[in-house]
């Protein structure tokens, strides 16, 4: 019987404005997203998180924490991306949010 060994990795990832960064690739997560941590990171500075992943394929990052487990998935296989492009999307993104919230208020 043959054993494979798993190339399974650990390494720290930083939760910037720009997305999740690792080894020079950018990625984003549903969980991240949700809870705005790239925007409070855009607002207060990057933070470092751990995260698992395969040596082999750097598309997926595994992000575990105390209260969930969720992947990131590269976005970019660049890290640079344009400031005003990301404002903008940012500024979508709040817009989109502050339409839905008004709309749940006015069905109530």
């Amino acid at each position: 019987m043959s054993h494979k060994k798993k190339e399974l990795g650990i390494g720290m990832a930083a939760v910037t404005g720009q997305g999740l960064k690792f080894a020079d690739l950018c990625y984003s997560s549903k969980i991240l997203m949700k809870y705005q941590h790239f925007e409070d990171a855009q607002k207060n500075g990057e933070w470092k998180i751990p995260v698992l992943f395969l040596e082999k394929n750097l598309e997926v990052l595994i992000i575990v924490n105390f209260d969930f487990v969720d992947l990131a998935y590269v976005i970019d296989k660049r890290i640079s991306v344009n400031e005003q492009v990301l404002d903008a999307y940012y500024e979508a993104i709040r817009n989109l949010r502050a339409q839905l919230k008004l709309a749940k208020q006015m069905l109530r």
